[in-house]
């Protein structure tokens, strides 16, 4: 199998066709072509060779490592993994203990008692009646007319 045969090669831009054949031939020809499930390698590294020629020969890459896009790294990582127990009790006494700064102070402990002498109840205003609204009154007319008739109609 001769790389100049693969659509990749074909797809490629005349000045990035030599640099694709150096990499090409750097492996072995058959490891451009889509790997066996029986396929043996003595290590991750030679794998990984493998695995680049095939994804040169089909117009991809194998990516190791850490992804960053657009500026933002991916969510594999210390950030990302499981807290413990402790870790999450650690968050919560700061988260704690920092909302409790901006709290208002509480009541003390002690309030001192007041004397009865100190208070002072102010007087009770006389109840009086408000005057009735002209709603009221006029229902009140009319009942007070109805009334007068008797109960039959």
């Amino acid at each position: 199998m001769e790389p100049t045969a693969l659509p990749t090669f074909q797809n490629l831009p005349t000045h990035l066709r030599e640099p694709f054949l150096r990499a090409a031939r750097r492996n072995p020809l058959q490891w451009l072509l889509l790997p066996h499930t029986d396929d043996e390698f003595e290590s991750s590294e030679q794998c990984l060779a493998r695995l680049q020629a095939f994804a040169l020969g089909q117009g991809f890459a194998v990516i190791t490592g850490r992804v960053y896009r657009e500026g933002k790294r991916d969510s594999h990582g210390k950030g990302a993994r499981a807290m413990t127990a402790a870790e999450i009790a650690e968050r919560d006494v700061k988260a704690r203990e920092c909302r409790d700064k901006k709290q208002r102070p509480a009541t003390p402990e002690h309030v001192p008692e007041e004397t009865e002498e100190g208070i002072q109840v102010p007087a009770t205003p006389e109840h009086r009646s408000r005057p009735h609204s002209r709603r009221r009154r006029d229902w009140q007319a009319r009942a007070a007319r109805v009334g007068a008739r008797g109960s039959g109609r």
